[in-house]
């Protein structure tokens, strides 16, 4: 039978699993919109030139367009990751200072 704090370390694995993936989708996004800066500064160099279609630029202008709504959504995850921490972090708090002692020797 497994002790009380091999189960929780077991949850504390999963939950870092959890934000990490969190954190990874966060950082997609914000690399979707580096992406999208630098589509739309191609399009502001060919635009001075006069060497573009309406089609093409409604493309990249729709790009940060779903950058701007995605943006919104990164902000909510890293939001709840934060609340997702802190309550992890209270409701695990005996397990992460237990784990400690043990590793250390003072048990």
């Amino acid at each position: 039978m497994s002790s009380p704090l091999v189960v929780q370390q077991k949850k504390l694995a999963n939950l870092s699993i959890v934000l990490g993936s969190l954190y990874i989708s966060a950082a997609a996004i914000f690399l979707f919109g580096v992406f999208a800066a630098a589509s739309v500064r191609r399009l502001l160099t060919a635009l001075s030139h006069s060497q573009i279609h309406y089609a093409t630029m409604q493309k990249r202008l729709a790009l940060i367009r779903i950058f701007a709504l995605l943006s919104v959504v990164a902000a909510v995850i890293v939001i709840a990751s934060g609340f997702l921490r802190t309550i992890v972090h209270f409701m695990l708090k005996v397990t992460t200072l237990y784990s400690g002692v043990v590793n250390f020797g003072f048990d």
